[in-house]
């Protein structure tokens, strides 16, 4: 099942393989608007995630977060 996201969840920092990929800037309904660290970002997770790196705005849907905890939000594993 999917967390769900908050407000309080801006900030947070996004976590695939102990790695932070993004950091959250907005939330809306059940999606995370991110900031991409474009250099900790793997091929197979923007092509999951559907990023483009031209795009205007990134964005990560709850349901591909395992949870959030502390200051981090998980990826699944299977986005991996």
């Amino acid at each position: 099942m999917a967390p769900e996201l908050s407000d309080d969840d801006e900030g947070k920092a996004v976590v695939n393989s102990n790695q932070r990929i993004a950091t959250i800037t907005d939330v809306v309904g059940d999606t995370a608007y991110v900031d991409p660290n474009w250099n900790d970002v793997p091929e197979d997770v923007m092509r999951q995630l559907d990023w483009d790196r031209s795009d205007d705005q990134y964005t990560i849907p709850a349901s591909a977060f395992s949870g959030v905890q502390g200051d981090e939000a998980y990826l699944r594993d299977d986005l991996l």
